[in-house]
This record gives C-alpha cells, sequence and structure tokens, in this order.
C-alpha cells in the first residue's frame, strides 16, 4: 500500500449516488415520524402518562425543541453530506468512540422499532381498522375473521413482512421511488379524513358512537360513562399539579410525535443539494406534522373529552369496555357511520403508514451499517453491491436479518427494549454538543455552514448553529432522564431501563474495541500511522 500520500487515510465510498431530490428527503423525513401511526398511537399514551396536561402544549413543546434539532441535523447535513449522518457528525467533531456509541445506541433503538412496528401491525392497525370498519359498514365473514388471527400466525406474516421489505429494498431507485411517492399519497388520506370527520361531530356523536359499538360487541350500554368515572377515580388519587406541569412532564411524548424527521441525513450521501434540500425538507415536513397534530389531536381531545382522553390508553380501562386496543383512527372511525367508504379510505390510509415505517427504519439502519464499514468499524463486506440495481443487498440483508431475530424475541419473550427512547435522545444530545463545538474545532467545516447558522447571538461570538445544539443539548438532557425515570416513557421499570441502556452501550464499546484493535494490527507495517488520523477525515460521498 502506498503511503506515500493521503491515500492510508481516503475513506470509502459508500457506494450510493446522488439521486434524492429534496420532495424525496420531505417524503422520506414524513414518513420516517409516520403521521398517521403517530396520529394513532400517541393521543392515548399522552393521555396516560400525563392526564392533566394539555395535548396542545404538549405537541407544541415537543415541536418547539424539534425545531432546533431540525436546525442543528439540517445544518449539519449541509455541511456534512455524508452516508451515516450523526455518525459521521459527532465522530469527527467530538470523537470517534463517542460518535460510534452515540450511532451505535441509536441504531439499536431503531432495530427494536423496526421489529416493533412489524409485530404492531396487527394489534394497532389492522385489527381496530376491521373493528372500525365493521362498526359502519357490513364486513364480510373472511374479513371478520382477520381479527381472530391466531399469534403464531402473525408471528410467520411479520416475518414475511420483513422479507419482503428486504426484496423491495433490492429494486432500483426507478421503481422503488415511484412506489413510495404513490403509498405516500394514498397515505396521507387518514389524516385529511380523521380532521374532517372530527371537525364534523359533536362531543355527543362520539359518546352515541362509543357506547352503540361496545353494546355491538357484547358490552353495556354506558361504556363511555365507565371510562369517565374510571378516570376521575384515577385522578383523584393521582398527585396535584397543574395543566402547564403535567404539559411540561409530557415533553418527551411531545417530541416522540416528531421522532424520525430528520432521517434524511443518514442518506446524506444521497442528496441531490444537500446544502439546500437537507434543512428545507426536515424543516418542511416538522411544519406539516405539526399542523396535523394540533389539528386533529386538538380536535380529538375536545370530541372525547378530558377525562376519556386521559384514560382510554390504561390496559384496565380498556378491558373494563371490551376493547384491545384505542388508537385515535379507530375511535375516530366510529363517527363514520353516515360515510362508510371514506372511512374505508382513512383506514386503509392509516394501515399504509404503519407499512411504510419499518421500511424507512430499514433504509436507515442500512446507511449506518454502511458508513460504520467505510471506517473500518465493519468487514468490508457490507459494502457489496447488487449488480443492475447497485443496492447494498449484504447491509440490507444483516439488518433484516438482525431484525427478524428480534421479532423472535419479542414474541416469544416478551421481552423489550426498556428505555429505547433514550438510545435516541442520547444521539440528539451528542450532536447538539457536536455542532456547539463545530467552530473550535473544526473552523474549515464550519465555514461551509449556511449565513443563518453562522450568525451571531446579539452581538456575541455565539452563533445560531452553536445556539441550536445549546438547546438540544439542555432538552435532549431532559428526555435521557425522563426515558429511565418514568415507566410510561421508559416502557418499563425504571432500573430495567438503566440496565437496558448500559448493556447496549457496553456492547457497542466491545465491538469498537475489537474493531479498532484489529485495524491498528493491519496497519502495523506503516510506522508513521496515526489511526486517529484516519477517523479525522470528512467522507465526500
Amino acid at each position: 500500500m502506498d503511503t506515500s500520500g493521503n491515500s492510508l487515510f481516503d475513506r470509502q465510498r459508500s457506494g450510493y449516488t446522488r439521486e434524492f431530490s429534496m420532495l424525496d428527503v420531505f417524503i422520506f423525513n414524513i414518513l420516517g415520524f409516520s403521521l398517521g401511526l403517530a396520529l394513532s398511537s400517541n393521543p392515548a399514551y399522552i393521555g396516560m402518562f400525563v392526564p392533566h396536561s394539555n395535548i396542545l402544549i404538549v405537541i407544541g413543546l415537543g415541536a418547539i425543541l424539534a425545531f432546533f434539532n431540525g436546525l442543528v441535523y439540517g445544518w449539519f447535513g449541509a455541511i456534512m453530506p455524508s452516508t451515516g449522518g450523526d455518525y459521521v457528525f459527532v465522530s469527527r467533531s467530538i470523537s470517534h468512540r463517542i460518535g460510534f456509541l452515540t450511532n451505535w445506541g441509536f441504531t439499536f433503538c431503531q432495530l427494536y422499532g423496526f421489529a416493533a412496528n412489524t409485530s404492531w401491525i396487527f394489534a394497532m392497525a389492522i385489527r381496530p381498522s376491521l373493528l372500525a370498519i365493521g362498526f359502519t359498514s357490513p364486513l364480510p365473514a373472511r374479513l371478520t375473521s382477520i381479527i381472530h388471527t391466531s399469534d403464531l400466525s402473525w408471528l410467520l406474516i411479520s416475518l414475511s413482512i420483513a422479507l419482503f421489505y428486504y426484496l423491495i429494498s433490492l429494486l432500483n431507485m426507478r421503481f422503488s421511488r415511484p412506489l413510495v411517492i404513490l403509498l405516500f399519497l394514498v397515505g396521507i388520506s387518514s389524516p385529511i379524513l380523521m380532521a374532517y370527520f372530527l371537525a364534523t361531530h359533536t362531543h355527543g356523536d362520539f359518546v352515541s358512537a362509543f357506547n352503540d359499538f361496545v353494546v355491538k360487541n357484547g358490552g353495556h350500554d354506558s361504556a363511555y360513562e365507565t371510562v369517565v368515572n374510571m378516570a376521575k377515580a384515577r385522578l383523584a388519587n393521582a398527585p396535584k399539579t397543574t395543566v402547564f406541569a403535567d404539559s411540561l412532564k409530557g415533553l418527551p411524548l411531545g417530541f416522540l410525535c416528531f421522532l424520525g424527521f430528520t432521517y434524511s441525513v443518514y442518506a446524506g450521501g444521497e442528496i441531490e443539494k444537500p446544502e439546500k434540500a437537507q434543512i428545507r425538507g426536515i424543516l418542511f415536513a416538522l411544519l406539516v406534522g405539526l399542523l396535523a397534530f394540533l389539528g386533529c389531536m386538538g380536535l380529538y381531545a375536545e370530541i372525547v373529552g378530558p377525562e376519556f382522553y386521559g384514560a382510554i390508553g390504561i390496559g384496565e380501562v380498556q378491558t373494563a369496555v371490551g376493547i384491545n386496543n384505542a388508537p385515535m383512527n379507530f375511535l375516530t372511525g366510529l363517527l363514520a357511520r353516515e360515510h362508510p367508504i371514506l372511512n374505508i379510505i382513512m383506514q386503509v390510509g392509516n394501515l399504509i403508514w404503519f407499512l411504510l415505517v419499518p421500511y424507512v427504519i430499514l433504509q436507515v439502519c442500512t446507511r449506518n451499517f454502511i458508513a460504520w464499514a467505510c471506517d473500518e468499524m465493519f468487514p468490508s463486506w457490507y459494502l457489496k453491491r447488487l449488480p443492475g440495481t447497485n443496492a447494498p443487498w449484504a447491509a440490507s440483508l444483516m439488518v433484516t436479518v438482525i431484525g427478524m431475530v428480534f421479532i423472535i424475541i419479542l414474541h416469544y419473550s416478551g421481552v423489550s427494549l426498556v428505555g429505547a427512547a433514550a438510545l435516541a435522545a442520547v444521539a440528539y444530545l451528542f450532536t447538539g454538543y457536536a455542532a456547539f463545538r463545530l467552530p473550535k474545532v473544526l473552523p474549515e467545516v464550519y465555514k461551509r455552514a449556511p449565513r443563518l447558522a453562522k450568525r451571531t447571538v446579539f452581538d456575541i461570538d455565539f452563533s445560531f448553529f452553536q445556539l441550536a445544539g445549546l438547546i438540544s443539548i439542555v432538552g435532549f438532557g431532559y428526555i435521557v432522564y425522563a426515558a429511565v425515570k418514568y415507566p410510561d416513557v421508559a416502557g418499563g421499570d425504571s432500573d430495567m431501563a438503566l440496565v437496558m441502556i448500559a448493556v447496549v452501550y457496553l456492547f457497542g464499546l466491545c465491538v469498537y474495541q475489537w474493531r479498532k484493535n484489529k485495524l491498528k494490527k493491519k496497519h502495523d507495517e506503516f510506522t508513521d500511522f496515526n489511526i486517529n488520523d484516519l477517523f479525522k477525515e470528512i467522507p465526500e460521498d
């Protein structure tokens, strides 16, 4: 190997080509936070976690933090348009070890999300949608029987869906892109119709429809009152608080509604004009999400009533009225008795969001694997491409296999990645810190930042880029704390969340040291080799 020049330190190219337009960035990010999925599942979680809160304040606070997070990722994506996103941002601005570990935790969280979302398609999308459609229009017996699909059958279906995502990922962009855009356009009908049904009905309409549904399914005729009474009893025993204090406590769930709206940075090497497309695509996706959440969730909370909104996500309450799940699309669909065809369109559109988000996660994780392989943290095998389509079949295959293993573990053990939200928040926290440090540690790179990012705040030597980073540090520091302290955010016991997080990062540290030692040994023959120089290079995808 020639060591006379810089060839020893040249990072291998990712193999991707610049094919993503700003429209692709926007759609990728909308699919990343899965607009329909967030609308369906988050209101019940927010109400259960902070029953005294105002959902509009919760979403608004989450959007403020998301805005600064979007600035950090959008500006980084403009000046370091590299495959791997925050892996490159943090490893080049702080340290390679920290960059790998933060991206490792984020990727681990995403792989769990791939498995969980694939497993939830039936429980949180198909089954509730069929129940809502069956309430507003007759369902054929075959469709009705799907509701009673066995757990083992759905496990096999989930694994088949994961394999299908892998096969789709092997297609040429000329085929996969139009398909994704078409599905996006169909899916966007769901929040539009949700808003329509909620805006054209009253609280009384909902009470009547909900009670009728429970009676039709073998329950009693005062189900709504049962939910309200259980909610009042729960609130009477809860610590006294204010609406704003409870809403601030709900900030983690408010932000999690937008989790995924910056996913385009992980495909940074594929954006045609990253200096413009990244920040615009990210912030436009945030704006669309904010308007949809404020409109639909605000109307929803008003229509169902504050007590119902705060209690319907609780398992004991659902058992008391004989329902298994209560996503917003299901409850909204109960209002569609006069428009059964529109209800079917809304439910199908909502299902598409559930179906697409694992595909996006597969794409993000594949790109992170490739970024690690480019830095020789993973074997070069992961860089293999499929002739004809140029698809990264090896990296995608490994991500799919790991995702399928997670699906099986979730099914048979019920063990979930407690504290998963903290793993994503850590990546955002350290990327904020990287933005805060960038002007001092990489001034030449910082010079490429957009003019607004470099503009100083109050005429002091402190830029908007650094301010966005500082706010991200504080905000995501709180989310890490909340994702461990509060069981409803952690996904289980707080102590177990700490154990899970520690295991993930310790596992990542072992992988890092093992690969780094192998890399040192590989280059031992070169006396002037400094491995830290290798990890300072900013890849030019």
